[in-house]
């Protein structure tokens, strides 16, 4: 009867017309009010955003009756976005993390975050697979982490990312 967290997924509005996909013009402050209601009609327990910058969310801030919970954005080692996720706590909403491992399949990063030797030997030390250490570095962020895998061994890591802390200095090894 309702969704717990609805987010608006990106700071632009298209729409999809015969195969075609334009630009529209639609403030967020328009459709904010409208997610606003779903909150006020039951619908949505939470509402938040993904893809958002500070400048917009400030924006969004002093307007809105319902604060976001949350702000969806990539966050890994390789972009860390501090300073976003700094202000996104002062501002009392949760980083929520996408591609919390980063993207294995982009093109222009010379080094996977999981072949970058710092996880490789964080992975040997603490006797976890590199995607754990990774995802281990995330959650001692306080971020909450959202990752996928279609592969059973690859669930069971992503879940066992949790059940060890990694050292002060070993996560500082990570962000620098």
């Amino acid at each position: 009867d309702y969704v717990d967290l609805y987010l608006i997924h990106w700071p632009v509005s298209y729409v999809d017309k015969d195969g075609q996909r334009t630009h529209q013009k639609w403030p967020l402050s328009m459709t904010w009010g409208k997610m606003e209601e779903l909150v006020d009609d039951g619908l949505a327990r939470s509402i938040g955003l993904s893809n958002y910058n500070c400048q917009i969310i400030y924006d969004l801030l002093t307007y809105c009756r319902i604060k976001p919970a949350v702000n969806q954005v990539e966050l890994h080692p390789y972009l860390r976005q501090h300073e976003l996720t700094k202000w996104m706590y002062e501002q009392d909403i949760v980083p929520v993390a996408y591609c919390p491992i980063g993207r294995g399949d982009n093109e222009k990063q010379q080094v996977r975050v999981i072949d970058d030797p710092v996880i490789k030997e964080l992975a040997k030390k603490y006797n976890k697979s590199e995607g754990a250490i990774v995802l281990n570095w995330g959650l001692s962020q306080n971020h909450v982490i959202i990752p996928r895998s279609s592969k059973i061994e690859r669930l069971k890591e992503n879940f066992e990312s949790s059940d060890f802390t990694m050292s002060e200095e070993d996560v500082e090894k990570i962000n620098k």
